[in-house]
């Protein structure tokens, strides 16, 4: 479940092993420098190329009332234990002179789409919690209480939660609170942290369900009885995934629901082609380098909680440039028998770790100083500029030309086999 508030809004401003192909070691074999090959990482190719309802009040608010309100102030659905806070426009983690805080516990703010971020926030069961945002060690603040709200089971047919939420259940009618229910979890009557099974109205007890799948709960106050289908929503994106700028990619999610709507950072081109009962896969294209999430979410006409965060998704664009971008190819050493060692750069942007650049030869006669044609690279090649120096030679027949080299692949490596294209 969660809880958003619209605070105040500030500006955004471990690698593989090194490559043994890319410097020269101090040996010399045949007057030249020695280098180690580095083979494909695998084969797998990658081809170059609602919100939610609102609380105006700060105060106590049925969940049901103005779902579609957007973009206010403060929102509350408060229906589930596990609250989050949102805020717009926050500095990547950890922010320098932010601290988020429910009552005198701290919370620690989770990235999110657009330079956003939520933090999960535990609410009391005996009254409102406090959640407090200090902006620029202090400079800025704001707070906002929010109350755990019951979930009266014969007012609802369907809720709609997240694995691991728990709800304040009750169950009565009429204008206030009398008698006595019981609540059965898929035919098994749910007890109270005392045992107790048999509930006071108006006195509502926790219930965490950990169990995801379509669960039925059915309350019986009196001679009322009252059944609500239950969704309890998982999901899994898998692995942070790689994509170069401006390059479609395919993504298939380890575990994503049909159910759930998916909502990608603005930085990233979208569409969904899953086809059929086949897992949902996307086309995603980035327009720029960084690492840029994907939240999947309750859908926001939900009863329970609309548009809570069920999972987070990591998509790292990475910017590559050719070889002849950077038109610094230059001869370092001219050998006896008129072959020549050069050198150029290679630069790139947030290349992650799952990534490897496979660099060829385009003319004849050049081939790289490891005796290939080929080089492979990967993020630890890199310098702390983006810049990667690739070193080859060219024979002296006068055939080739100072540059003639260019990247020809993108593959992924680590086992992460789902996300392909490029």
């Amino acid at each position: 479940m969660e809880t958003e508030a619209r605070l105040i809004s500030l500006s955004r401003e471990s690698f593989p092993p090194g490559n043994p192909g890319l410097d020269p070691r101090p040996e010399r074999q045949s007057g030249r420098p020695a280098y180690t090959a580095r083979p494909p990482y695998s084969d797998e190719f990658l081809q170059p190329s609602s919100r939610r309802g609102v609380c105006r009040d700060m105060g106590r608010c049925h969940p049901a009332l103005e779902k579609n309100a957007i973009w206010v102030s403060f929102r509350a659905v408060k229906l589930t234990e596990q609250e989050l806070l949102i805020f717009d426009g926050a500095t990547a983690s950890p922010v320098p002179g932010l601290t988020l805080a429910a009552g005198n516990v701290p919370l620690a703010p989770v990235p999110s789409v657009d330079s956003s971020f939520y933090a999960e926030v535990p609410l009391s069961e005996s009254g409102p919690v406090t959640l407090t945002a200090s902006f620029q060690s202090g400079a800025l603040t704001e707070s906002h209480d929010i109350e755990w709200m019951p979930a009266n089971l014969l007012a609802h047919e369907t809720l709609d939660i997240r694995q691991g939420d728990s709800l304040r259940l009750d169950a009565w009618t009429g204008e206030t609170p009398a008698g006595t229910f019981t609540v059965t979890l898929d035919g098994t009557l749910l007890a109270d942290d005392q045992s107790n099974t048999t509930h006071t109205s108006g006195t509502p007890f926790k219930a965490t369900f950990d169990t995801p799948g379509v669960h039925t709960l059915v309350a019986t106050w009196g001679a009322t009885t009252g059944t609500v289908t239950l969704r309890v929503h998982a999901a899994d994106f898998g692995p942070a995934a790689g994509t170069r700028v401006f390059s479609p990619r395919e993504w298939i999610p380890e575990s994503l629901g049909a159910d759930l709507a998916v909502e990608p950072d603005s930085r990233l081109a979208w569409q969904e082609t899953t086809s059929g009962d086949d897992p949902r896969s996307f086309q995603v294209t980035a327009s720029e380098a960084g690492a840029f999430q994907v939240l999947a979410r309750i859908p926001a006409d939900a009863d329970g909680a609309p548009s809570a965060i069920v999972a987070r998704g990591t998509v790292n664009a990475f910017y590559l440039a050719y070889i002849d971008e950077t038109a610094d190819a230059q001869v370092i050493h001219v050998f006896p028998d008129g072959s020549r060692l050069m050198s150029g750069t290679l630069v790139a942007v947030g290349i992650p770790q799952d990534i490897a650049i496979r660099v060829s030869s385009i003319f004849q006669g050049t081939v790289f100083v490891n005796g290939s044609d080929c080089l492979w690279l990967t993020a630890a090649d890199f310098d702390q500029n983006g810049i990667a120096t690739i070193f080859f030679e060219q024979d002296g027949n006068g055939h080739c030309k100072p540059g003639a080299v260019e990247f020809t692949g993108v593959y992924l490596y680590g086992g992460h086999g789902s996300f392909h294209g490029c």
